[in-house]
């Protein structure tokens, strides 16, 4: 992931809507495209108030330190957490971010269900799974997910 490439398209527009419909209209790579909303939910976790003063740390997948990995139980291979927040109290979330350029299909539970393992499987030190998406629509078959 190159962070400046990344950070250099983000301020080239003036709203996160701009931002998705160049995505969308110009021929990015998919990789590429993905890599900037998981970056542009990164900044949006570190900057909007609501999540601000409550988190004290909100990694990329590739930032994360060894040190949190470890405790959490998690691979360093990217399996479908995206993102690791710290709250301020020392809990931590774990994020999915997923861009999909047909904005009117809605994610499934197939497509989440390796990061609702990872997070509440593979480890009991999450307290919360938070999905980023661009899909105007809700998550299909939610309720499988639990809470």
């Amino acid at each position: 992931m190159n962070l400046k490439k990344i950070d250099k398209l983000i301020c080239e527009f003036n709203s996160c809507e701009e931002l998705l419909r160049d995505l969308g209209r110009n021929n990015y790579e998919e990789t590429f495209k993905g890599d900037v909303f998981e970056r542009l939910t990164q900044l949006f976790l570190q900057t909007y108030p609501e999540y601000q003063t409550k988190l004290k740390n909100v990694w990329l997948g590739h930032q994360i330190p060894s040190k949190v990995l470890k405790k959490l139980n998690l691979p360093r291979d990217d399996f479908g957490i995206d993102l690791i927040a710290e709250s301020r109290e020392g809990s931590f979330w774990s994020v999915q971010s997923k861009y999909r350029s047909s904005r009117d299909k809605a994610l499934t539970y197939t497509q989440l269900s390796t990061f609702f393992n990872l997070s509440f499987v593979n480890t009991n030190k999450i307290s919360l799974a938070l999905v980023a998406h661009t899909s105007f629509k809700p998550i299909k078959n939610k309720r499988f997910l639990n809470n």
